[in-house]
Parts: structure tokens; sequence; C-alpha cells
């Protein structure tokens, strides 16, 4: 039997104690308990997910937590000792978490412990922490379910009341249709992902309908892009935010790959780039302006942070005299807000992208041709992301032999 001391057997070759996984992660992060014996880590997750602040030394501010901390440490202490072997080790750290966390196992040596299955907010946060371009909006989406519904539920409770009830949260708290819209789409992908794991059988999520309404968004015209393109600057950030955005524009890729476009990217004057949000591969003509842009940022696209961008470029745009007066229709909650505003205003990264999209479509350019470009999938998504009014259509149709 060996003393414990602060979560650690007291002696020369075995100690033990719990580690936060990234105690950076302030919304919680799960608790790892690791075992040190002959200069060799055995490590596995509790399952159980800390807040960092609620955990200093050894302990948690939640007393049912530190009941299975101390239960696992009791049974650490009462199997192990610094004669045991490896696989000894191994099998009783598996054991103390299982047994603490409510799994009755076996210590015999021919019974495998069965695979605990995540809860769905254990799940949750699995997915919403995944290195992946959507890793901001998953873990926004995160919070926001929590905020609204609380972290207690589990993959069954998640059925079709609940999901009325989620969207009526939203609602309340005046998110845009849209928004709420992409809400439940990760929540489904969460409940697809568990169900094809056979952790759950639920199917209400089959049910779940993601609200999308037509985006009130802009486009730059030509005319607008030139202004933008001659415009003195002096301020960096304002420079490096317009020179980004119009990589944007003259190439129509995504934020995520357009501020990481270099001169390797370019061969035979052709771009060559992997999409990261769909990891598609598209091939882009390289204007002579993405080579100047390029070529004055040191043969790279200029870093600037997407927030920074989104908020520079609007004020980038009113210098370049962007004012025009445009009508925005934004829901809120279950309003839906329409008013004029300064074209200028409306304006972000992603704008670049419709812009580079709407303009070649213009131009005559087929659209299964562009949507090589943009990496669209189908038609029906390319013409909802194009904007051309009513009376640009009817401008180009005036040449049409028809109407001569």
């Amino acid at each position: 039997m060996y003393y414990l001391c602060g979560g650690e057997i007291n002696c020369t070759t075995m100690t033990f104690a719990f580690y936060l996984k990234d105690k950076n992660k302030k919304e919680g992060t799960p608790l790892i308990l690791i075992i040190s014996h002959h200069n060799k880590k055995f490590k596995k997750s509790t399952g159980i997910i800390v807040k960092p602040e609620f955990f200093k030394k050894q302990r948690v501010k939640d007393e049912e937590v530190n009941k299975k901390l101390r239960q696992m440490e009791n049974i650490l202490n009462e199997h192990l000792n610094q004669f045991s072997k490896d696989e000894e080790v191994s099998k009783v750290l598996e054991y103390a978490v299982w047994m603490a966390t409510g799994k009755k196992i076996s210590l015999d040596e021919n019974t495998e412990p069965e695979e605990k299955k995540p809860t769905f907010f254990e799940y949750f946060y699995d997915y919403a922490t995944r290195e992946t371009p959507q890793k901001r909006q998953r873990r926004n989406t995160l919070k926001i379910i929590t905020e609204c519904m609380g972290d207690k539920h589990d993959w069954e409770d998640i059925d079709t009341a609940y999901y009325f009830r989620l969207v009526q949260k939203l609602k309340d708290k005046n998110y845009s249709v849209n928004y709420i819209g992409s809400v439940i789409k990760k929540l489904k992908t969460v409940m697809s992902e568990g169900y094809k794991l056979k952790y759950h059988n639920n199917t209400d999520y089959h049910q779940f309908k993601s609200p999308m309404e037509e985006a009130s968004t802009i486009y730059l015209t030509k005319a607008e892009l030139d202004r933008l393109w001659k415009l003195e600057l002096t301020n960096e950030t304002e420079r490096k935010s317009r020179d980004a955005f119009l990589l944007g524009c003259y190439t129509g890729l995504r934020f995520s790959d357009f501020s990481r476009l270099s001169k390797e990217n370019i061969r035979g004057g052709l771009i060559y780039i992997t999409q990261k949000k769909t990891s598609g591969a598209v091939v882009i003509p390289a204007s002579p302006k993405v080579m100047t842009i390029l070529k004055r940022n040191g043969g790279v696209a200029p870093y600037v942070d997407q927030t920074v961008l989104n908020r520079t470029i609007k004020v980038v745009c009113f210098k370049a005299g962007i004012s025009e007066m445009v009508e925005s229709t934004k829901s809120v909650g279950d309003r839906h807000e329409t008013k004029m505003v300064e074209k200028y205003t409306l304006v972000s990264s992603h704008t670049a992208r419709r812009t580079c999209a709407t303009l070649l479509y213009q131009s005559g350019v087929p659209a299964a041709q562009v949507m090589q470009i943009t990496g669209h999938k189908s038609e029906r998504d390319f013409y909802r992301y194009i904007r051309t009014t009513k009376e640009e259509n009817a401008q180009a149709l005036k040449s049409n032999p028809f109407f001569k």
C-alpha cells in the first residue's frame, strides 16, 4: 500500500496526477489521468470536462466530480506499486477510470472493458475542437447551444421538442434566420455522426429543418474595383486589407484560400490551389493584378486577420467612394427589417468571392466555367450565390436578337 500525497503515489518509480488537456480552453477541457512508471507515461482521459478556472490542486469545484477523482486514486493506490508491470499499470488505469465513471468491469485478465460511449456534449466538444477551417464556427455553435439549452442533455434527449425549443430560444435572442439554420445544420451533423458510430438510436434529427433565407448581400462593380485598385493608401493595415480583398475579387477564392496564396501556387500563368473548406482542387488564371499584388507583398498574400479585414475594408471602400444607398433586408428573430444603407457598410471578405463570380457571369462566361473556379457543385447553389439586379439582367438581354 502506498501513501497518497497531493494525488501522487509516494514512490520513486511511480507517480500519478490529473492534468487538463488544454488549460487555455476556458469553456472546458478534458481531465487527463497520467501515471509515470519506470520512465514511461500512461495516459487516460477521464471523460470529465472541466473549466480550467475550476481546477486547482488536483481538485474541481464540484464535489460529485471530486468523488470520482478520489475513487480513481483509491483504486490506483490499492492495485499498483513500484513492482507493477506495464501491462498491469495500463489495465488498472483503465479499470480505475471506468469504475469511477459508473462502468462496473472486472480486473479479470481475460475481460476487456466495454468501450465507453461519449455523451452528446462530450462528442460535440470533440467535433467543435477538431482542426478544421470551421473550428471557430463550431465552437461558437456549441457555446450558443449550451447557453440556450444547458449541457445536461444526452443523445436521446435531442428530440423534436428539443429542436423546437432551441429554435425559439435562438429567435428570442434575435439571431438571423440563416444563423439559426447554420446552428441546426451543425447540430444535425453531430447527431448524424453519433448515429453512424452507434452512440445512439435517436432518429428525430432527420426531421430538423435548417431554415435559410436569401441573404441581402452585395457585390462590387468593375468600376468600383478599379477605384479600389487606384486608391492611394498610406495606412499599412488599410493597404494590406485592400490588397487581400482584391486578391479575393480577382481569384474567386475564399478568405481561407486567398489569404495563403503565394507565387509558389502559380505555374504557367495559372493558380493551382486546394480549397481548405472542401479539399477540392481548383485552377484559376493568374491575372496581372494578382501578380502585382503578390510582388508588392514579397511574393505572398498580405497577412490580415479576417476580423480586421472585415472591419478595415469598409473604411477603405468608403474612401473609394463606394457609398451609394442600397436596400438591406435582415431577419431579427421572427421579424424582417428592411432599410437603406450605404453600400460600403455591407462589404466583407466574402464580398470579394461573390464579386468575382458575379462579374464573370455578367461578362458572358458560362456558369459551368465559373463554377470550375468557385468550386460550386450545383447550378442551383451557384445561381443563388451570384448577384445580378433586374436592371442589369435587362441591359444584358437588350443585345439579344430577340429584342432587336
